[in-house]
């Protein structure tokens, strides 16, 4: 994974390897073989991407994912979750885990189950925006 530039795949390995190891210590001696190997991994050297949170960049962010992408590949479907991701502002992921069986289209909230959430909270509220456009859009087409 390192010589193929993998390096954030390489560090997830490497850290479930040594939770793994942690875990399984039957002697009790602390010892981890992936502890070892730390020495030998290059340093995986991030840029960092600053979040959108000047008022005219967040407009133009909206203004660019909030039509339907009529030319898309999949039918929009990237475009709705982009939208009900920009919309609701989950955690990373949760939409992809997104289940129809977690949305109340009466009242128009996505309860997430609590192994899900690391907040605590139990449901998202959509706004009319959200559930008119995209997630019913969502709903639509997996029908």
């Amino acid at each position: 994974m390192q010589a193929e530039g993998r390096l954030e795949t390489r560090d997830r390995v490497h850290s479930i390897g040594e939770q793994v190891c942690d875990y399984a210590d039957l002697e009790g001696d602390g010892y981890n073989p992936f502890r070892a190997c730390k020495k030998q991994l290059s340093v995986n050297v991030s840029t960092p991407r600053p979040g959108v949170t000047e008022p005219q960049d967040v407009v133009r962010l909206f203004r660019l994912i909030m039509p339907p992408w009529e030319k898309a590949r999949f039918g929009d479907v990237v475009g709705d979750a982009l939208r009900v991701d920009a919309l609701t502002i989950p955690r990373p992921g949760m939409i992809n885990d997104m289940e129809w069986t977690e949305v109340d289209w009466d009242s128009k909230r996505w309860t997430i189950p609590a192994v899900k959430m690391k907040t605590g909270w139990d449901h998202v509220p959509l706004s009319m925006r959200v559930f008119a456009d995209s997630v019913a859009a969502c709903r639509k087409r997996s029908a």
